[in-house]
């Protein structure tokens, strides 16, 4: 099996309308929850987490998303964070496989279903390949690109 990357990506016009969509819908979702308890405060909005990507695997049992995390007061200037879920399609259990200060990116599954593949960028380098099998573990590096990935496929 061979893994291809390049470093310039594309997204079809139809992938960034249903992102569009999906990100109003859980966001209107959100904002349910948060007016049914208490009255929605500015601040909170500096605090709310959305989902980014999903992917489910080929088996149909699991889904692989990115959570977007807005960073504290304190964290270095950038953007959100963003960190690896795995979520069960007959239990609807979610947990976390890379969480924290980092950023996760553009998640698929290997086509065994057995691992992960993502975007992630370490220690200041440049963005590689990654990949995490899905009983857990250690996310090992696959590719040594000497820019950044940007897009990739199995």
């Amino acid at each position: 099996m061979r893994l291809y990357w390049r470093q310039r990506h594309f997204q079809p016009a139809w992938a960034a309308k249903w992102m569009t969509i999906a990100a109003t819908m859980l966001f209107l979702l959100g904002w349910n929850a948060v007016m049914a308890e208490e009255m929605f405060k500015p601040e909170d909005l500096l605090r709310m987490k959305s989902v980014r990507t999903a992917e489910i695997s080929p088996d149909g049992q699991w889904i692989a998303y990115t959570v977007s995390v807005p960073r504290e007061p304190g964290d270095a200037p950038g953007g959100a964070y963003d960190e690896l879920y795995v979520a069960s399609t007959a239990t609807g259990e979610s947990r976390p496989f890379i969480v924290g200060k980092v950023d996760v990116l553009k998640p698929q599954w290997h086509p065994s279903g057995k691992g992960i593949s993502f975007l992630m960028r370490r220690d200041g380098k440049t963005t590689q390949v990654w990949q995490i099998p899905l009983n857990g573990g250690e996310a090992q590096q696959i590719t040594d690109s000497p820019t950044s990935v940007e897009e990739y496929r199995w």
